[in-house]
């Protein structure tokens, strides 16, 4: 159905709003996609669209028109509202006319550890949601298996996460907010090698041998890999800086180290 939105104080202006806020995300189990492209991906990978906001001059875009369409066709419910409203709901500092409320997935009993052959990618305390979203856009390159983020990362859902996956977050299994420890715990027991950066090892990344079941840790921009991590990691690797730098950002060297172990191998 299609509904004309002119008012602030509508239920549905409110309540895209609010789902602004982490907590009333997690609360409700939804999230904000907003954008053409992110929202295409979306609707191409069956999410489960709860609703739709166009601007009002969607009319002049083709993309969005066809968008709407495609919409109409799976009986999603959109709303057009005005610039002023749509410019008050949007995150993005260039609104594209188009906003999805989705419901979360929930992969928790979806994947399985029992594989013969996995690659996964364990996230450790990172907070920088274009990271985040970096991290998961190489990891769907890389056919990666599944992500899966310690309490403490920064918020999945995020828009700027959201927007940096370009797409990926669609296509990836991801569960968030896990207990790492018992997370260690749990993939370990299922034959996984937890493989994870140090500065300070002595082995190099090109020297580790490719394993059926490995699991990538990835740590904090700040502190890196915590002791947790640490404590249950089988094998710790360096990266090789010949140049001056002191460090790599964590989307890179996680970037890196799926090439490596994952694909070059």
């Amino acid at each position: 159905m299609e509904y004309i939105i002119n008012s602030s104080q509508n239920k549905i202006i409110k309540y895209v709003k609010s789902l602004h806020i982490r907590k009333n995300r997690d609360e409700l189990c939804v999230y904000i996609a907003e954008g053409i492209k992110i929202c295409y991906e979306a609707l191409r990978n069956s999410e489960p669209i709860k609703l739709a906001v166009f601007n009002e001059d969607y009319i002049e875009n083709q993309e969005l028109c066809d968008l709407m369409n495609e919409l109409k066709a799976i009986d999603v419910d959109f709303y057009i509202v005005n610039h002023k409203l749509f410019r008050d709901i949007s995150e993005m500092e260039t609104p594209q006319g188009v906003i999805l409320v989705i419901n979360k997935k929930d992969y928790t009993k979806l994947i399985s550890y029992d594989k013969e052959k996995m690659n996964i990618i364990i996230l450790d305390g990172i907070k920088d949601p274009g990271n985040l979203g970096t991290i998961i856009r190489t990891a769907d390159a890389f056919n990666v298996d599944a992500i899966l983020l310690s309490k403490g990362c920064v918020d999945l859902y995020n828009s700027k996460t959201i927007r940096s996956t370009m797409g990926s977050i669609f296509h990836i299994p991801i569960i968030d907010n896990l207990q790492l420890s018992e997370l260690l715990q749990q993939i370990k027991a299922s034959g996984f090698k937890l493989i994870g950066a140090d500065p300070h090892a002595d082995l190099d990344i090109s020297s580790i041998e490719r394993q059926d079941k490995t699991a990538i840790i990835v740590g904090s921009e700040s502190h890196g890999i915590s002791e947790t991590s640490k404590n249950f990691m089988d094998i710790a690797f360096k990266i090789p800086m010949p140049g001056k730098a002191e460090s790599l950002n964590a989307s890179v060297a996680a970037s890196l180290a799926m090439y490596e172990l994952f694909l070059k191998k």
